[in-house]
């Protein structure tokens, strides 16, 4: 897929778990060391258990 953003870690130890959540899946939830962080992006996570979506054309 196409690369919508970059964001750095929030600190130096691993990342070990990143996921989409929030009821509209625009919430990044991100594991590092022994700390909990979110931030609200642009993208939307999907569901991995339903079926592939056609996303929409690419604005240039």
């Amino acid at each position: 897929g196409r690369v919508h953003f970059i964001i750095r870690k929030p600190k130096a130890a691993w990342l070990s778990n990143v996921i989409f959540g929030g009821p509209d899946r625009n919430i990044l939830y991100v594991t590092c060391g022994d700390s909990v962080y979110r931030r609200k992006v642009s993208a939307t996570g999907v569901d991995s258990w339903r079926a592939p979506v056609k996303p929409p054309k690419p604005r240039l």
